[in-house]
């Protein structure tokens, strides 16, 4: 009865000795210190760096700003910089509101037999806390008139005597009769112009067709004028598997990102430094493919 014991022993010492696998993913950023109450907006938010895998294709972080006031949750991502100093990025807070503040690294790993992507998220790290109570702005002095001297008088000089001519007798021709043959008057040509409305933003592939998971696939869409970029979002049922940021109006997905049934696209058009983003209120499109499958027969 000796020897299983002792077995189960060495086992359990030999456990303890592997170190423990490190796991897949970024690491945890360590966010900076925010004050408790924030006086002026917008609140620049800053953290340590994360290490990402090696060769990863897009790495990024996700921002979790969490309402307290309103109960309500956004998702800010910005760009991992190039260089290996403090991260910052701009946030949108409403004043009076409390907030909740979280920041984990997210990363596209691409690699395999198949070439197939996939998006790692790390963990998030520590929480900040703050509230919002911007102090209204104070109206400046009004100055106040010193005495004016008057005006000197304005002596104007005698207006010249005219005499203007005799007006000639005004002479009224008669207008010749309308006869039978004479043409009817038409109306006036109309000057409305018919209103056109605004092109669709999504410009292919088409929403109507199906299409294949096999071979890459190109997103186009109309360009927004005051964007410098663009942040484009895909979706696959309710997990994010793609986010990368063109500065044109589309994108090539690769290989492998297709997976059959319904695919939907976000695209966020954004101003300003991609380390802080200034985004629209609203996404300038939102589509929805339909990848694999055939068409349903037309009633």
């Amino acid at each position: 009865m000796a020897r299983p014991t002792l077995a189960l022993a060495v086992a359990a010492t030999l456990l303890a000795a592997v170190p423990a696998m490190a796991k897949d993913g970024p690491s945890q950023p360590t966010l900076l210190p925010v004050p408790d109450t924030v006086t002026s907006l917008p609140l620049t938010l800053a953290w340590t760096p994360s290490t990402f895998t090696s060769g990863s294709l897009q790495n990024g972080y996700e921002v979790r700003v969490q309402d307290r006031t309103a109960d309500a949750t956004q998702v800010v991502d910005v760009a991992a910089p190039a260089d290996a100093g403090t991260v910052t990025a701009s946030l949108p807070l409403v004043d009076g509101h409390s907030y909740r503040l979280r920041v984990r690294g997210v990363e596209t790993i691409c690699g395999g037999h198949s070439g197939a992507c996939k998006v790692v998220t790390g963990e998030f790290g520590r929480e900040e806390r703050t509230q919002v109570l911007v102090a209204p702005a104070q109206p400046a002095p009004t100055p106040t008139p010193g005495p004016v001297d008057p005006p000197p008088p304005v002596v104007l000089p005698p207006a010249p005597v005219t005499v203007s001519p005799p007006t000639p007798p005004r002479v009224v021709v008669p207008a010749p009769a309308a006869t039978a043959r004479s043409a009817p008057l038409l109306p006036p040509a109309s000057t409305v112009r018919p209103r056109i409305g605004p092109l669709p933003r999504w410009v292919a592939p088409s929403p109507s067709r199906r299409l294949d998971p096999g071979p890459p696939v190109r997103l186009r869409w109309r360009a927004n004028r005051r964007a410098t970029f663009y942040n484009v979002q895909v979706f696959a049922g309710g997990r994010k598997v793609l986010s990368v940021w063109p500065r044109a109006a589309s994108l090539v997905l690769p290989r492998g990102t297709l997976r059959p049934g319904p695919l939907r696209i976000v695209v966020w058009s954004a101003s300003g430094s991609r380390f802080a983003p200034a985004f629209a209120g609203k996404p300038w499109v939102v589509q929805v493919l339909r990848i694999g499958g055939a068409l349903p027969m037309q009633a």
